[in-house]
């Protein structure tokens, strides 16, 4: 028997099964801390005491979170194992890989995080992935990339990006590669911009009349006391021309007021034409010799066009199977084995205008255009708007999205599903698993590629809700219909850190129903995971935790929906 689910991950140093974008390990580290979670499962009737050491801290600009994972058999029932009681559970550190778990993350920056006046931005995000995603988020979307404790996954995300453009990279396994996405886009007026104010403006590099007032600021007494010295590049973000990253800046008193004149005098040893400043007359609009004017970051700078392409690596195509017809499951993903595969590729252009009207909003009207390669009329189209709304106590942001695609399309095809469906599509079936609907062995792409290339184009839309009121209550909704039969699908998410030292968090989701009225009917098409704590003194706390999660059992060849309760304590603290 093998599990389908998805894992509750931890964070912020407990075992939180769901966190919103921005609260993840380490997003808002500002000082260095350590936490001990533990807690009681069960896996195949025996019972093991799960022990999670995290250590967070801040290492130059990065955010690192380091841990030691165990699960400690304790109660090993029939049919037996053979393993010692106690003992760490096989699998946890058997490869070389199993000891990338020990950095959970490092990370740097915000991601895709864009602002005209810096010269650039970047970020880097490495390890576990709950939320992880690429451009506009409708090829990769809340893509979880861990589904078993003792099979670690570092996922990457990271990105590059200023006014003349950006690089964007995602990556499910940087070291077993599966789902690997790229995305460079332009912004073409920051591009024109960016050329005219650098080689025409500025004259590239350092002009002589640039150098002249550089070395001469650095000698002046009455600006440095007398003290040679090459000031340091200004801060992140600060004001300054090209030529004053490499000389230093120009003084106001120099610039402006200053009586200084330039003279051309030649170096008797190497012949070379210098040109020296010197103290004389005041100076005249002549001897200013302006430039010109420079264009700077200019709000059509804010729109840009770009290329995407996603590839799953090596998708399983058909599942291996043993004499008796059940799957074949893979020791070392714990996933069933495919007996075939192929990569896919999905690549496509898209646009943006990112606005920011007024201070309290961010507005950023975005198009899609996706389609699957080497997959006849395998297409998509995508219009929406990225919309934020800082109103005070209240944080708010509202993503709507219309969509239509081909029929042989699947939207957002790289989901917090697709870790599982990309062996087992629809492992729910229609929800009623007493009538074998979920022993389908049907993988994702198979389905794709049994789809019909001829039908007519299928119409829907996407909306998602978030909102943070003073960081003690984040509720996260998306939802999405499309013309047909079960295209339906729901997301709720709620994350209330500690109010009166009680804490919550949870999912709920469901997929594959067809209307909207069915989105809360619990079934074997949903998933829930929930836990509720509470904070003792001295960093203690105690917390209870349910999840559902998907068995598949050999002896039906059916997907069966199982509810699990667990307990567990845990201890916080900072140093």
């Amino acid at each position: 028997m093998f599990v389908l689910g998805l894992l509750a991950l931890p964070s912020m140093l407990s075992a939180q099964v769901w966190v919103p974008p921005g609260y993840a390990d380490g997003e808002n580290l500002e000082s260095s801390g350590w936490g001990l979670s533990t807690a009681y499962q069960e896996v195949n009737d025996d019972i093991y005491i799960t022990v999670t050491p995290l250590i967070e801290l801040p290492l130059w600009k990065f955010r690192v979170g380091l841990t030691v994972p165990l699960e400690v058999l304790v109660l090993d029932r029939e049919p037996k194992t053979g393993e010692d009681v106690p003992s760490i559970r096989p699998g946890t550190f058997d490869t070389w890989e199993d000891y990338l778990k020990l950095i959970q993350y490092v990370k740097y920056g915000t991601h895709l995080f864009y602002d005209p006046d810096d010269l650039f931005n970047w970020s880097f995000h490495y390890g576990k992935m709950t939320d992880g995603w690429m451009g506009h988020k409708t090829v990769i979307f809340r893509y979880a990339n861990n589904y078993d404790p003792t099979i670690f996954r570092a996922g990457l995300m990271a990105d590059i990006n200023g006014n003349a453009g950006g690089i964007e990279h995602f990556s499910s396994d940087i070291w077993r590669k599966e789902v690997v996405g790229w995305r460079g886009y332009i912004r073409p007026v920051g591009l024109v911009t960016g050329v005219h104010d650098t080689f025409f403006v500025h004259g590239g590099f350092p002009s002589p009349r640039q150098v002249a007032l550089s070395v001469r600021e650095n000698r002046d007494p009455r600006i440095n006391g007398g003290v040679y010295y090459q000031e340091a590049v200004p801060d992140h973000g600060a004001e300054g021309r090209l030529g004053q990253q490499f000389h230093g800046k120009i003084g106001q008193e120099v610039g402006e007021t200053s009586t200084v004149k330039f003279v051309e005098q030649t170096n008797p040893v190497t012949g070379e034409t210098e040109v020296r400043a010197v103290e004389g007359d005041p100076l005249v609009e002549e001897q200013k010799e302006r430039e010109g004017d420079e264009w700077g970051p200019s709000f059509w700078s804010r729109f840009a066009i770009g290329y995407f392409q996603v590839r799953d690596m090596d998708a399983p195509l058909n599942l291996e199977t043993d004499g008796s017809g059940n799957l074949v499951v893979d020791p070392e993903t714990l996933r069933p084995r495919a007996d075939d595969d192929e990569t896919l590729t999905i690549q496509g252009w898209d646009a943006e205008f990112r606005l920011s009207p007024f201070d309290w909003l961010d507005f950023t009207p975005y198009a899609d255009f996706p389609e699957v390669k080497d997959l006849e009329g395998s297409e998509a189209r995508h219009y929406g708007i990225d919309s934020g709304f800082n109103l005070g106590p209240v944080q708010l942001t509202f993503r709507p999205e219309y969509r239509e695609h081909s029929s042989n399309y699947i939207p957002n095809y790289f989901d917090q599903y697709h870790v599982l469906e990309r062996t087992i599509y629809n492992p729910g079936g229609d929800g009623d698993s007493t009538n074998g609907s979920g022993s389908s062995s049907t993988t994702k792409l198979a389905y794709l590629k049994s789809l019909p290339s001829d039908g007519e184009m299928v119409k829907g839309y996407f909306v998602q809700l978030i909102m943070d009121w003073l960081q003690t209550l984040v509720i996260d909704a998306t939802y999405e219909d499309y013309d047909g039969p079960d295209n339906s699908q729901i997301f709720v998410g709620v994350y209330v850190p500690a109010i009166a030292d009680i804490f919550f968090n949870g999912y709920y989701t469901k997929k594959y129903y067809n209307d909207i009225k069915e989105s809360f009917e619990y079934d074997d098409r949903s998933l829930l995971a929930a836990e509720l704590g509470y904070n003792f003194f001295g960093g203690i706390s105690l917390t209870v935790t349910f999840q559902r999660t998907w068995e598949y059992d050999q002896n039906t060849n059916s997907y069966i929906a199982n509810d699990e309760i667990s307990y567990g304590a845990g201890f916080s603290g900072s140093f």
